[in-house]
């Protein structure tokens, strides 16, 4: 037993011993001009080009200086960083922490968003350690055409402390040098309360309308105050953007996932994306309760909807409603268009939707009908006791006058169905 306990020690010896003198090597070798060369080398191989490291110098490890930073993707490089200092804690990496004391950089060169790799897989999620930034500037932070539409530079500041998802700290702030804007966030969460601050202001045409994919937002304004334990979070939600106006204002229960909340959202004429537009929305509703037993009401109104596919709604008029665990939905679609060789089939007349589900029960049961001139329909569903991914279904389909649908396909049909 002896014996066995001595080859123990000495192996573990020789690998402290090969550990150190691995360390001290790369120390060295951080140190002096070639084993610096050697490093940025290596990097570029390891990211197989992805991460280029040039002019790296200062007290390795502790404190280190680089010339430049290029970030790479398959479609080329889309961010590069000039004359970085950075001062943290090596020996903080042995407790799974990275303990950054500062992180500077004087040009910062956002070119646009990076592109996943087709190479890369998910394998789970990501374990990550706690990660503290004391002190982070960028003197200049540029965003590319491709990024903010039109090229902007900013003065970046901030820290974060992060140690998960329930418990962090993060404060940042950055305002445009080439013109009107400002960006504040400060945001602190722990397992009992979640405090967060969001103030953004700037002009149309900023770099958030692209970022957003919302050309023609027009100048924005938007402030978050969310405040106070989990169980009883206060929110203030305003934003506006251009004509657009959102409102929302309550308190949240993060715990239980519930909510005491009156919201409001109007807009004019805006494309938010190119087969998605509209003349004029309004909603106008109030939520209480939790996810799975609300007490809520909305009211919609929209002109001159235009859906993908090319349909088109001259007006929409629906309210949605939902108490002790039932949930249903009225609507009037006027003037409605559709893609085909008869457009204005359905137009000259209204056509109502209503809807009903059971939002506590786990079969998820739904009974909708749908009736214009031109047909009836009234279908249920609900999912399967066995599988929750698979539903039964029932339908019923009634047809007064086969005529008009018979001529889409260039048949002369009469009678009913």
């Amino acid at each position: 037993m002896r014996r066995r306990w001595k080859i123990s020690a000495w192996v573990a010896g020789a690998v402290l011993l090969l550990l150190l003198s691995l360390g001290a090597g790369v120390y060295i070798a951080g140190n002096t001009d070639s084993g610096r060369a050697m490093i940025e080398r290596l990097t570029d191989r390891l990211t197989s080009g992805h991460v280029t490291l040039s002019g790296l110098a200062g007290s390795f490890p502790q404190q280190m200086t680089l010339e430049r930073l290029e970030l790479s993707d398959d479609r080329g490089v889309w961010l590069t960083a000039d004359r970085i200092r950075v001062r943290w804690s090596p020996l903080a990496l042995l407790t799974r922490r990275v303990q950054v004391e500062t992180l500077h950089a004087a040009v910062v060169d956002m070119r646009r968003l990076p592109e996943s790799s087709t190479k890369s897989s998910s394998s789970g999620p990501v374990s990550i350690p706690r990660i503290d930034v004391a002190d982070m500037k960028v003197d200049l932070l540029k965003l590319g055409a491709a990024l903010a539409g039109t090229p902007a530079s900013l003065v970046l500041a901030g820290n974060a402390h992060l140690r998960s998802v329930e418990d962090m700290l993060f404060d940042a702030s950055a305002q445009r040098i080439d013109g009107d804007g400002e960006y504040e966030l400060h945001l602190r969460f722990d397992p009992k309360r979640m405090d967060l601050a969001l103030k953004l202001h700037e002009p149309a045409g900023g770099p958030l309308e692209n970022l957003l994919r919302l050309p023609g937002l027009g100048a924005l304004a938007a402030t978050v105050n969310l405040s106070g334990l989990r169980s009883a979070e206060r929110l203030e939600l305003s934003v506006d953007a251009g004509a657009v106006r959102g409102r929302a204002q309550g308190s949240v229960n993060v715990t239980d996932l519930s909510a005491d909340l009156d919201f409001s959202f109007d807009s004019p004429a805006l494309s938010p994306r190119p087969d998605i537009s509209w003349e004029r929305v309004n909603v106008q509703g109030q939520w209480h309760g939790s996810i799975k037993a609300p007490r809520a009401n909305a009211h919609i109104e929209a002109a001159k909807l235009r859906l993908p596919g090319s349909a088109l709604i001259a007006t929409l008029n629906a309210d949605i409603t939902a108490d002790a665990g039932n949930a249903a939905l009225h609507a009037l679609i006027d003037g409605l268009r559709i893609p085909g060789l008869k457009p204005q089939l359905f137009e000259d007349s209204p056509l109502t939707i209503d809807a009903a589900t059971r939002l506590d029960q786990t079969a998820r049961p739904l009974d909708l009908t749908a009736s214009h001139r031109l047909f009836s329909v009234h279908g249920t569903t609900e999912m399967t006791p066995a599988s929750v991914d698979q539903r039964t279904a029932a339908l019923e389909i009634g047809l007064p006058n086969l005529t008009p649908l018979a001529a889409l396909g260039g048949q002369n049909v009469r009678g009913s169905a």
